[in-house]
């Protein structure tokens, strides 16, 4: 697959992290993380640039 997510598990705290393969100009752009719990919700955003 094209994009694939990693989890990494420490105690109570996940980390995710995507991988994104053969990185394209189409892979240009922002990217959304959302997830919620029992606990709450959190939300983060980031940006790609390319030549």
């Amino acid at each position: 697959p094209k994009y694939e997510v990693r989890e990494e598990r420490s105690g109570y705290r996940v980390t995710m992290t995507l991988v994104i393969k053969e990185f394209t100009r189409d892979d240009v752009g922002s990217y959304d993380c959302i997830t919620s719990n029992s606990l709450g919700k959190a939300e983060g955003s980031t940006r790609l640039y390319g030549n």
